[in-house]
């Protein structure tokens, strides 16, 4: 079972990866314009 969730998990994870370099990058540039 533990296999069989992991592989899963591989392609998730990419997706996950991709989605929050997305945000970061999009975050960024309100932080370095809107400075706290």
């Amino acid at each position: 079972v533990r296999n069989y969730r992991r592989s899963p998990l591989r392609s998730n994870n990419s997706i996950e990866l991709s989605m929050t370099v997305c945000v970061i990058a999009s975050t960024i540039p309100g932080i370095s314009m809107n400075p706290i």
